[in-house]
């Protein structure tokens, strides 16, 4: 009987994707698998494979995308990303939004954005954010694209006026400019009435003069003149 030629085989730990192998022996005469070095306990091949763990994804921390792409139907992807704790291999997921994308445009005051909600299960597990992107800092040209003018009323002496002013309703500030470059105070525009100016006249009403007949012309001096005060107003 001819004696076995045991040939070493080191432990290979298995990974996420590849399998790995317990210690083992063969031999170079038989091609036997052993457990042990002397070849007395014989195994088959399938008895020292260690079949690969699979992917430890961390469900507890994915990354979503920052930047959402419009589809060819209107909607916006996005993707969530989890990493395996073992090996930092990733999975990247697509996701398609979900209700309707909101989009605000910059104003004086405010930037503009996009925004959209998404949602995903992932092996049971869900998940759910909102994203905000394009988003642009305030625009001064909006500020005076909004601004409302307001034309001068004049004053009477009944009702107040005011003055011409422009009006943003983004920002809610006043101008006196129609560039909207120097703020006023809300009401300062308003120019208050100060009521009916009132004018004294003296009215002054002629006398006959004495004489004997009516129509006969009088030589007399005229009787001083009778007179009274009317007051009227300046409207």
């Amino acid at each position: 009987m001819v004696d076995h030629s045991p040939v070493h085989h080191d432990a290979v730990a298995a990974t996420c994707t590849e399998d790995g192998n317990d210690e083992y022996w063969t031999c170079s005469v038989c091609h036997k698998y052993f457990s042990d070095a002397a070849c007395a306990y014989e195994i088959t091949a399938d008895d020292v494979v260690d079949p690969a763990t699979g992917h430890s994804w961390d469900y507890n921390n994915p990354v979503w995308g920052e930047n959402p792409v419009e589809d060819l139907y209107g909607d916006y992807q996005t993707t969530l990303t989890l990493t395996c704790s073992d090996c930092d291999e990733t999975r990247v997921i697509n996701v398609t939004s979900t209700g309707i994308v909101s989009e605000e445009y910059a104003n004086c005051t405010e930037g503009g954005y996009k925004e959209a909600h998404f949602e995903k299960t992932v092996d049971g597990h869900e998940y759910s954010t909102t994203i905000r992107w394009d988003e642009t800092d305030p625009d001064p040209a909006a500020h005076l694209a909004a601004l409302e003018y307001h034309p001068a009323i004049a004053v009477t002496c009944d009702e107040d006026g005011s003055s011409e002013y422009w009006y943003c309703g983004f920002c809610d500030k006043y101008f006196d400019d129609e560039a909207g470059t120097h703020e006023i105070e809300e009401d300062s525009w308003i120019i208050r009435t100060t009521g009916h100016t009132m004018i004294h006249h003296d009215e002054t009403a002629p006398t006959l003069s004495t004489g004997s007949a009516p129509h006969a012309a009088s030589t007399s001096p005229m009787q001083p003149a009778r007179t009274r005060s009317l007051i009227t107003t300046a409207c």
